[in-house]
């Protein structure tokens, strides 16, 4: 199977991911979590109004705790999997990734004052006839 090459000839750089930060990657995570279990709160709640099943405030906390029961497991997964991932990276090697950078070539700064397109201010004008 043949690779498109989007690096325009620059050579991958080769990480190792060797250690996660626990606070971080809980907190993105849970926060995960907790969207799609709103998602999914909020499309089964719609499910069970249109079916008849709930209605009123029912829907609202319905939905809260659908979020929370996906939250909670998010939490205590993200917990389980960065200690265990934190103490068998540094034996076993990490997450091996590549990574492309980019050198943006800008464009050269414009000079300071331009006296080919501005207009000779400091000139004095010769009156008209």
């Amino acid at each position: 199977m043949k690779s498109i090459n989007l690096t325009n000839g620059v050579e991958p750089t080769k990480v190792t991911l060797r250690r996660i930060e626990l606070r971080s990657f809980v907190k993105w995570q849970t926060l995960a979590f907790c969207v799609f279990g709103t998602l999914v709160g909020l499309i089964s709640s719609a499910w069970y109004v249109i079916v008849g099943q709930l209605t009123g405030k029912g829907t609202v906390w319905y939905s809260f705790l659908i979020a929370l029961y996906y939250a909670v497991p998010g939490f205590i997964s993200s917990v389980i999997f960065g200690v265990i991932y934190n103490s068998l990276a540094g034996r076993l090697g990490g997450l091996e990734l590549e990574i492309v950078t980019h050198s943006e070539v800008k464009p050269p700064q414009p000079a300071e004052r331009w006296e080919g397109s501005l207009p000779k201010i400091n000139e004095q004008k010769e009156p008209l006839p």
